[in-house]
């Protein structure tokens, strides 16, 4: 996979649920995106910061960590990969006042698989330490 994707993210806050597609970084077994500080996603990852990243096969859920803004000197590293990846998203949003860099820490990755022999979703528990593997039978 390359380092940088698309993906969906999922958050919510009391009922509240919303999904949206984002620009991703994978970095050292961490996803990074950035988004306005001011949005409707924002507002749900500070009251609840548990959320869920979609794509190809994967589910990775875990705790979102605002970082800041995407330029300031502690996230320079993070900055240049992104812009790298990115760099039409980069050039027009990076620098905006209101824009925040967060990182989420996966607690728990999620495959589903499809062989001959059927379907199969293989589940890693970061946090536990288990793997659980489940054939469903179709």
């Amino acid at each position: 996979m390359a380092p940088g994707f698309t993906a969906v993210l999922a958050t919510h806050s009391g009922a509240e649920i919303s999904a949206r597609t984002m620009s991703v970084l994978l970095h050292g077994h961490k996803f990074y995106f950035q988004t306005d500080g001011t949005s409707g996603k924002v507002r749900q990852l500070q009251q609840c910061p548990q959320a869920a990243l979609a794509f190809d096969k994967y589910q990775v859920r875990g705790r979102c960590v605002s970082l800041g803004h995407p330029m300031q000197e502690d996230n320079r590293e993070i900055y240049t990969l992104f812009a790298a990846q990115f760099p039409g998203a980069s050039r027009k949003y990076s620098h905006l006042e209101q824009e925040k860099l967060f990182c989420l820490e996966p607690a728990s990755v999620r495959i589903w698989r499809y062989t001959d022999a059927g379907a199969v979703i293989e589940e890693l528990d970061l946090q536990a330490g288990s793997f659980i593997r489940r054939s469903l039978g179709y």
